[in-house]
């Protein structure tokens, strides 16, 4: 009957659409670049998904930049990879700009760009209060903030015009949903999902990584007992305790999540 055929039409659609492959990005790292520099036989991986514009992603990149800089390259390497969320404004544009750097100034030029782009006032200019611009004056802005961290203006915009930049970047957001990647940020410590926190800086990171490292290689050891004896919030915060005995300080306009902890 025509509902039989139809039926089958229908099944041979859904076939086709489930067996769908995903791009393959086109480094093993899925479009992201290391903090610092690279070094492949470090012990821990420590793998970041960020937006560009996420206030988190923010307020966690010093910290992180202080965790590459106390761990030596032997024992720690931290990897950036994008994820530019739908609902932060222009996001996938500054996603689109720092491949289009990494493409052709590498590893140092992509983490200048996106640490300009993660400043707090560049997520205040590029968010809301560019809801009246158009997608060009937002690149011609981004492209600004490119010259300002020593980046040529033309090398940007040029990149910016690039389908293959713009492919890439569409690429390096279905890696990170392949990864199970659903908000920013996101912590992967060897290729293993951990719910750590923007906030944590080597005094939190080290009581995870610190297990994980031979004796020689530890730096400052601690006790989990020693660091959740500190728990007291500064001034202007609140304590949010998201996990049995894991407590974090939530800034204003932060809420307290269950299992996740302080987020805007």
């Amino acid at each position: 009957t025509n509902s039989h055929v139809m039926m089958k039409w229908i099944l041979v659609v859904l076939l086709v659409v489930c067996s769908a492959q995903l791009p393959i990005p086109a480094n093993p790292s899925g479009g992201g670049y290391t903090l610092k520099s690279p070094n492949p036989s470090a012990k821990i991986y420590l793998d970041i998904f960020v937006d560009p514009l996420c206030p988190d992603c923010s307020d966690g990149f010093p910290n992180w930049n202080e965790l590459a800089d106390y761990y030596s390259s032997d024992s720690l390497q931290i990897s950036l990879h994008l994820f530019p969320l739908p609902y932060h404004r222009n996001s996938f544009l500054a996603a689109q700009g720092a491949v289009a750097i990494g493409e052709k100034l590498g590893q140092a030029g992509f983490i200048k760009f996106l640490g300009a782009m993660l400043t707090p006032k560049n997520q205040i200019k590029f968010g809301r209060a560019a809801a009246n611009q158009t997608q060009f004056e937002v690149i011609d802005n981004m492209a600004t903030i490119a010259e300002e961290a020593g980046i040529d203006r033309s090398l940007f915009l040029e990149g910016m015009a690039d389908p293959n930049n713009d492919y890439d970047a569409r690429t390096a957001w279905k890696y990170a949903c392949s990864r199970g990647v659903a908000g920013t940020p996101s912590f992967f410590v060897n290729g293993v999902s951990v719910n750590g926190s923007p906030y944590w800086g080597v005094k939190e990171w080290k009581v995870l990584f610190n297990p994980m490292l031979p004796k020689s290689m530890r730096k400052d050891d601690m006790s989990v007992y020693e660091r959740l004896s500190d728990t007291s919030c500064p001034k202007g915060t609140e304590e949010c305790e998201y996990l049995p005995g894991t407590i974090e300080c939530c800034k204003s306009g932060h809420y307290c999540i269950p299992n996740v902890g302080c987020r805007c």
